[in-house]
């Protein structure tokens, strides 16, 4: 239950409440005095510094729900969720193969088709059209359409990154919706059960110190009665006769004592039903908390999944749009070097015109690649968006996990530390009560050793006011308390 303003009123009146504030942080060093004040120094400290470690998931549980999670995104997917670096090989190919492929023409090539076209230039040159035949500049044109072509057919055939863009689009429109929603359930049910949880424990305290304060009021009857019974008794020994009224009064008396005691038990009994039965229900809460926390390593499972890829993701669709961009470019520049050529009338017209259709269809293959790998790349990034919006609200979910769970637990404490005031001295006349009976007499009939009494509540602590602890202990260990020592709690 988050405290946004304090309500001192209620903080004065509830014990669960007050150490809720407490723990909020949301209280002033004077507010934090009253409290002290109130409840007590000691108090104060322990409720600041609750320990809920005990009642958090266990690591097994937790790690079990992060590996569902992001098994169930990868079986949605359909991609296993691996990291893809093809980009980068194939822009090093592609910018690489432009350039190697120059200088393989100007070393290699370039000799051999000077050969092959020295008869046409001369006779082109005879014919009066001075074409000279530059294999490594204008005739370059052969690598590059060539080279531009092979690329936008490749990527045509290829479309890098398109797997890991389809999942990270997949985890976009469905499971990082279904993630946030699944996380803004887990709060609403963990401030209700809070709430809900908060409402039990001052239920406990009100009936506990109805309890009390029933006990002191018998308390008070049944010394009113000896009294009268101790002056009676001491005239009857002192030699003076009773009257037929006091002698009547005198028999009516220790009868009248037993019933305060009688009633004390039954306070005792009932109290302690009831209290163990509000934290039973109490309890039963564990299992809200629990969910919830298996719903953040859930989400968190499915997080990780889509962070171990989609970054990278959009870095190499940037990467493959800048190589497809080049690509076009130069295979581009290649066929108009190719039209050129064709135009001027060489011998190589022919093929020079089929070099310009290449070049040109390896220009729009890949001026159509970059746009696409540009377009997925921002897909990706509205993906990251989401993807680190519900990452935060986990964080928000697991802080409000940690929270509610200190919470669960000092409501927990409260009701078991609960304590019934049992007065000592109920012994009552055993000349007229039949036999010596007492509260304490009763209560080792049911069990007790000499050191103290123990009801369904608890183990009563033997001082000035014996009390009887709201535990659900019997001889001292509670029977809620987990063993688990395999504890963690959800990890931001």
């Amino acid at each position: 239950m988050s405290i946004e303003s304090v309500d001192m009123d209620r903080a004065l009146t509830s014990q669960a409440y007050a150490q809720q504030v407490l723990r909020s942080g949301n209280v002033s060093a004077e507010q934090k005095g009253q409290l002290a004040a109130k409840w007590g120094a000691d108090n104060v400290n322990k409720w600041i510094s609750v320990d809920s470690t005990k009642y958090e998931i266990d690591d097994v549980s937790y790690d079990a729900a992060k590996d569902a999670g992001k098994d169930a995104a990868k079986d949605s997917t359909g991609y296993d969720g691996g990291k893809s670096y093809a980009s980068v090989k194939d822009a090093v190919v592609t910018v690489g193969a432009h350039v190697a492929g120059q200088t393989v023409l100007k070393n290699v090539a370039a000799p051999l088709v000077d050969k092959l076209a020295t008869g046409a230039i001369d006779k082109a040159q005879q014919a009066g059209k001075n074409v000279k035949c530059d294999p490594t500049g204008e005739a370059s044109f052969i690598v590059g359409c060539t080279m531009g072509l092979a690329e936008g057919i490749r990527y045509m055939a290829e479309k890098p990154n398109e797997e890991q863009v389809d999942a990270a689009n997949h985890l976009l429109t469905n499971e990082l919706p279904e993630s946030m929603a699944s996380l803004s359930e887990a709060q609403g049910m963990m401030a209700d059960a809070s709430e809900e949880v908060t409402e039990l424990t001052e239920e406990a305290e009100s009936i506990n110190e109805d309890a009390n304060q029933k006990i002191e009021e018998d308390k008070t009857i049944f010394d009113f009665y000896k009294m009268q019974y101790e002056a009676l008794k001491a005239k009857k020994e002192r030699g003076e006769q009773l009257t037929p009224d006091e002698q009547a009064l005198m028999k009516q008396l220790a009868p009248m004592m037993e019933d305060m005691n009688e009633d004390i038990t039954s306070i005792t009994e009932n109290t302690s039903g009831q209290v163990n039965d509000l934290n039973d229900e109490i309890g039963e809460y564990q299992e809200v908390f629990d969910e919830s926390a298996e719903t953040i390593a859930e989400v968190e499972g499915v997080t990780d999944y889509a962070e171990n890829f989609d970054e990278n993701t959009r870095t190499m669709c940037y990467v493959e749009g800048v190589a497809q961009g080049i690509n076009a470019g130069m295979s581009g520049y290649s066929a108009f070097k190719a039209g050129r050529f064709a135009a001027s009338g060489g011998w190589f017209t022919a093929w020079a015109w089929a070099f310009a259709a290449m070049g040109t269809a390896g220009a729009a293959f890949s001026t159509k690649g970059a746009s696409e790998q540009m377009r997925w790349a921002k897909n990706v990034g509205d993906e990251i968006d989401v993807r680190r919006e519900v990452q935060d609200i986990g964080s928000q979910t697991t802080d409000m996990y940690d929270e509610e769970l200190d919470n669960f637990a000092g409501n927990i404490e409260t009701v078991e530390d609960l304590e019934l005031e049992i007065p000592e001295d109920m012994e009552t006349p055993a000349e007229q009560g039949g036999a010596a009976t007492s509260m304490m007499s009763m209560a080792a009939q049911n069990g007790n050793d000499e050191k103290g009494q123990t009801t369904p509540m608890g183990t009563q602590k033997q001082d000035e006011s014996p009390k009887v602890n709201n535990d659900n202990s019997i001889n001292g260990t509670k029977e809620n308390e987990k063993d688990d020592n395999n504890k963690k709690k959800p990890e931001e």
